[in-house]
């Protein structure tokens, strides 16, 4: 009996849950001596370890050595980098990771296009338990298959804690954190992806922070009722940043109508 991929990542998640980072590196190598190639999941959950014993930077390493390898990351790898990096005060660098990753992507889509092919299923022979099956898609998919299906690069979640972790930068990173927001604003518009109500809280105030009273108005707006109260007050932030009087009148009468 040879260890697929499949059990290594189980193992390797379950050291990073216990905050055991060097057993989970202690059995990568060991992915290596069996000739196991590591993948997207191994590398998550690598990066969860360092993230759980508060390691950014040694998280950051194993990004670059998960792109050095060819894997390719997921929002898993994004959502617990930026809420690893949070703790540093420059999330705001996953978001520009992100943004490469987004259009590295992109190219390689373009690329693929003309010669690509309808393909089929991964091939299940028979149905599974239901849990057995979501443990499986957890972890790399089933323990024979060459090719697990991939995660989407950015789902709602791993936005929300990008945008959340922008909020926090220093004022080093202050500049690139808003201009990261908008491109990943715009991303999420553009590829249809559901805002939760942290993220727009998040941009609210970010955009606030900018001075971009319409911009914040249109993401406050979007948001559907009932709006939480913290985002609404964000928004009489943001009317008082930019000096928008009128505005901060009508939020008032409009949260005192609601109360």
């Amino acid at each position: 009996w040879m260890p697929s991929a499949f059990s290594f990542n189980i193992l390797i998640d379950g050291f990073a849950t216990a905050q055991q980072r060097r057993n989970a590196e202690a059995l990568m190598r060991q992915m290596g001596s069996n000739r196991v190639s590591a993948d997207t999941y191994t590398f998550n959950a690598l990066i969860k370890a360092c993230a759980n014993t508060g390691e950014p930077r040694r998280a950051m390493l194993y990004h670059a050595l998960m792109r050095r390898a060819g894997v390719k990351p997921d929002a898993a790898t994004l959502s617990t980098l930026a809420a690893c990096m949070d703790r540093r005060r420059d999330g705001a660098r996953v978001l520009l990771l992100a943004r490469r990753a987004v259009e590295e992507a992109a190219r390689e889509e373009v690329r693929r296009r003309p010669s690509a092919s309808g393909g089929g299923s991964s091939g299940r022979r028979g149905r599974r338990p239901r849990t057995v099956a979501r443990r499986r898609a957890a972890y790399g998919g089933a323990s024979g298959s060459k090719a697990p299906q991939p995660r989407p690069l950015l789902d709602a979640g791993a936005c929300a804690t990008m945008l959340h972790a922008c909020l926090r930068a220093d004022d080093e990173w202050e500049s690139r954190a808003i201009e990261g927001a908008r491109w990943l604003w715009a991303h999420m518009e553009a590829e249809q992806i559901e805002a939760t109500g942290g993220a727009r809280i998040s941009m609210v105030h970010l955009l606030g922070r900018d001075a971009d009273l319409d911009g914040a108005r249109k993401v406050f707006e979007s948001s559907p009722a009932p709006r939480p109260a913290q985002l609404w007050r964000e928004m009489l932030v943001a009317c008082n940043t930019c000096g928008d009087k009128e505005f901060a009148a009508h939020m008032m009468a409009e949260t005192l109508r609601m109360s």
